[in-house]
């Protein structure tokens, strides 16, 4: 097996495995030489023929026939519920759930008791009588039903 080492505009000097260094004219080649091409060299005593090594061949054929799609459509929705848990920041509630509760049990703090925060329920609960709760658990109602659920029909609160 031989390898080009040096391609100029008329000529191309071909390193075969004896050490030996042969130069033939670019023009006579059926193929665009590069540096470090592996060639098939063949004297026939008259003219040096040179062809592309099959090895190379059949990677070129390979690299027009192989076409891989590959799509990724992972949401790492479970993961985001995960983290969010382990932070404590909120809980993943049934949006409509949710939101039913809070506007017509938003003032006993229904909402919060189903959504995990039973300290804040019992502060609903504890000043229901002023009908505060009831009107923040109004727009909160509301604000659940507009927030963006997830595949799942959950929202975090």
């Amino acid at each position: 097996m031989a390898k080009i080492i040096k391609v100029t505009d008329t000529e191309v000097s071909i390193a075969q495995d004896d050490s030996t260094i042969i130069k033939v004219p670019r023009a006579s080649l059926e193929f665009e030489p590069s540096n470090g091409t592996l060639v098939e060299v063949y004297d026939t005593g008259e003219e040096v023929i040179v062809h592309l090594a099959e090895s190379k061949k059949i990677a070129d054929n390979l690299q027009d026939k192989i076409n891989i799609n590959i799509v990724n459509e992972n949401n790492n929705q479970q993961t985001q519920q995960q983290v969010v848990y382990a932070a404590g920041a909120g809980r993943w509630v049934n949006k409509w759930v949710y939101a039913l509760l809070a506007l017509f049990f938003g003032g006993l703090g229904a909402h919060h008791f189903y959504a995990g925060k039973i300290g804040t329920g019992f502060m609903y609960l504890l000043f229901s009588w002023t009908f505060i709760p009831a009107l923040i658990g109004f727009f909160q109602g509301i604000s659940a039903m507009l927030r963006q659920a997830d595949t799942n029909g959950n929202i975090l609160v």
